[in-house]
This record gives C-alpha cells, sequence and structure tokens, in this order.
C-alpha cells in the first residue's frame, strides 16, 4: 500500500474488512476518523464545515495500514508512535530471542513454580535471556532484559 495515494473512504472500509475480518470494521473506522486518530482529509469544500460526512473522507494509506495492524495484533491504535517510533533503535532481535524463549518453554516447561530451580520466575528467565543474548554477542542491560522477560512470559501464558 503506498503512501502517497490517499483511499477513499470505501476503499479503507473494504481494506479493513478484508485484513482484519471484521463486519464491523466501517463503524470502526468512523470513530477513528471522528476521534482523530487517523489522517484523513476531504477532497474540495466539505458539505458540513462544523461535521463533515466521514464517509466523503479521504483516508491516509499508512495511517490506516497501522491501525489494522494494531486491530490484528490486539493492542491499542497510536498515531504518533506509528508515524515516528523515535528512540533508539533495539539492540537485540527480540522477536527472534521469543521464538528461542518458545523454544525453550517446549523443553523445559512454562516457567512456574512447579518447574526445576532456575525456570520458574520472571528473573530466572530474565537470566537465561541475559546468557543468551551474552552467546549471541548482543549487549542489553537488566532493564530489557526483566522487561522482555515479563512480556515474553505474559504472551506464553495469554495463549495458553
Amino acid at each position: 500500500m503506498a503512501d502517497d495515494k490517499w483511499l477513499l473512504f470505501q476503499e479503507a472500509v473494504a481494506y479493513a474488512t478484508r485484513k482484519t475480518g471484521l463486519p464491523d470494521a466501517e463503524a470502526l473506522l468512523k470513530c477513528e476518523l471522528v476521534r482523530d486518530r487517523i489522517r484523513h482529509r476531504y477532497p474540495g469544500e466539505p458539505p458540513f464545515p462544523l461535521y463533515p460526512a466521514v464517509v466523503l473522507a479521504e483516508i491516509h494509506p499508512g495511517d490506516l495500514h497501522n491501525w489494522v495492524d494494531a486491530i490484528c495484533g490486539g493492542r491499542p491504535f497510536d498515531r504518533s508512535k506509528a508515524r515516528n517510533p523515535g528512540g533508539r533503535p533495539p539492540k537485540a532481535d527480540w522477536s527472534a530471542f521469543e521464538d528461542r524463549f518458545r523454544d525453550e518453554c517446549n523443553k523445559r516447561g512454562n516457567p512456574d513454580s512447579l518447574n526445576v530451580r532456575g525456570w520458574q520466575t520472571q528473573a530466572d528467565v530474565a537470566t537465561w535471556l541475559g546468557d543468551l543474548a551474552e552467546r549471541e554477542d548482543t549487549p542489553v542491560g537488566e532493564t530489557q532484559l526483566r522487561q522482555h522477560a515479563r512480556e515474553f512470559i505474559d504472551r506464553m501464558r495469554s495463549e495458553t
């Protein structure tokens, strides 16, 4: 989806419905436009200057794409983060680390109090991640290790 070609409202609805499978994608999209969470514009003069009809809007494709990704990922859409994530890029490939964590869970079981010592707590997972990062020669801080350990464990538990 090219960022330079704005989409008609109905095209945006069709795209969102097709990608998300949600039957109420049109209503959700209207809400996001009214709340001004997705960039949009009105070609020519809007018929109602104070309350333009959203069905006449053209939708910014980049914001639409990020919004659809947010819906599919189950997280709230934040346009400010979608356009400019800012900050320093991550030092580690956390998605690859999460895949390795899942492999480890398949071998050892999920980290919990019933598991063997050294694979019971968030701290154990953070230590394991630190060892993994060290083996991969990827320097990461303790805070990042604890944060990602918590996220990995939470996602694993939510899926089971």
